[in-house]
């Protein structure tokens, strides 16, 4: 069976070799407006309505991006919003160039290119059952009364789990526990312990 992510172009290799100087151009702007800040809690921030992912803004379509950027934040230290967007739009990872958001295999790809070891969960009851035992997850559901469908991060703690762009006017990490999860079309249970510095920062919030 192909592994999701093989032959995936990473940010740096497109930034280096790639002809297309539109999407370089997009992504220096990208990264201008917003380079390695910390978690985003919530993707209806006005600055994201000037990040655009393929041909709409972050603000609207881009809850994956930040599902995957909160993700890599959280278990390596640091993370790079522009060259996650990047890494999407030049590895087809967008559905509808970004009018459906990210691809759950986009988010695959990106999880296997980048060395991430995980478990994937096809339904809530799974994905309640046993996201706990993991120190973070990437939660894909479908909104309750309505076709959207929208991406999160949750973090586990030794103080409780965490979830980051729960909801899109989310201010701050909110407490979550498994009842509270809905809709699950997959859930990305990932086995990378998380970075201690900065899930301490969020836990004594």
């Amino acid at each position: 069976m192909l592994r999701l992510g093989r032959g995936w172009a990473d940010a740096d290799s497109i930034l280096s070799s790639d002809p297309n100087l539109s999407r370089k151009e997009k992504y220096r702007k990208n990264a201008a407006l917003f380079y390695q800040g910390g978690e985003i809690c919530s993707q209806s921030l006005e600055i994201f309505k000037r990040i655009s992912i393929g041909g709409f803004s972050v603000f609207c379509n881009g809850c994956g991006a930040i599902a995957l950027y909160n993700l890599t934040l959280m278990t390596r230290g640091k993370a790079d919003l522009a060259k996650i967007i990047l890494e999407l739009e030049h590895n087809h990872a967008l559905r509808l160039n970004g009018a459906l958001g990210v691809s759950s295999r986009g988010i695959e790809g990106y999880l296997n290119a980048h060395g991430f070891d995980y478990e994937v969960y096809k339904n809530t009851k799974q994905c309640r059952e046993n996201i706990e035992k993991y120190p973070a997850a990437i939660i894909y559901i479908r909104n309750r009364r309505s076709i959207t469908e929208h991406y999160y991060c949750v973090i586990n703690t030794p103080d409780g789990s965490f979830s980051l762009n729960r909801f899109c006017n989310q201010p701050q990490p909110s407490r979550i526990s498994p009842n509270q999860i809905r809709g699950v079309i997959k859930a990305f249970c990932i086995k990378t312990p998380l970075a201690p510095e900065l899930s301490a920062d969020i836990t004594t919030r």
